[in-house]
């Protein structure tokens, strides 16, 4: 069972330190994930205090689960709607993703009681497009050209995939 905590405040306290929260893009960095959190700036001009200012906002929910105290897994919670959501993944820490990934995203489904959640995935990123498929997701369409590769210098097509309840 992993444990689940939203990145928030607590009596006016936040419950992670900024230093963690940081410590926590160098784990992704350094697993080489970072190009699938930034996906919308140069990630060149992105870093530790860009990632935590992201995770402060109030644009996003941001989830952290725990597997044994190790961080396994990040969710960010982003266009909630009563019966709907767009969903960010980014699994870490070599634990079993698939596990991981169907009970995060279980959770998420129930604690909001979403009917459907939502994501835009580049056309070229067929490793998350697999994993995702393995997770039950099913592809919606196609945005041309919705996707920017920074490493390319242009853009690609997005695939949009969607879970249902």
């Amino acid at each position: 069972m992993l444990s689940k905590h939203k990145y928030g405040e607590i009596d006016g306290v936040r419950n992670f330190s900024d230093s963690y929260i940081m410590s926590t893009w160098d784990m992704i960095v350094e697993e080489g994930k970072e190009s699938l959190i930034n996906t919308v700036s140069d990630p060149a001009k992105w870093g530790r205090e860009e990632f935590l200012r992201s995770v402060k906002s109030n644009l996003f929910h941001t989830w952290l689960f725990f597997e044994d105290e190790v961080l396994v897994d990040l969710i960010w919670v982003e266009n909630y709607k009563p019966n709907r959501a767009e969903l960010h993944f980014c699994h870490l820490n070599e634990h079993d993703p698939l596990k991981v990934g169907l009970e995060t995203q279980k959770f998420i489904m129930d604690f909001y009681k979403l009917d459907v959640a939502y994501g835009f995935i580049p056309a070229s990123n067929s490793k998350a497009l697999d994993f995702v498929g393995k997770l039950g997701w099913k592809v919606a369409g196609c945005l041309p050209m919705g996707s920017y590769s920074w490493a390319e210098g242009k853009s690609e097509d997005t695939v949009i995939v969607c879970l249902e309840v």
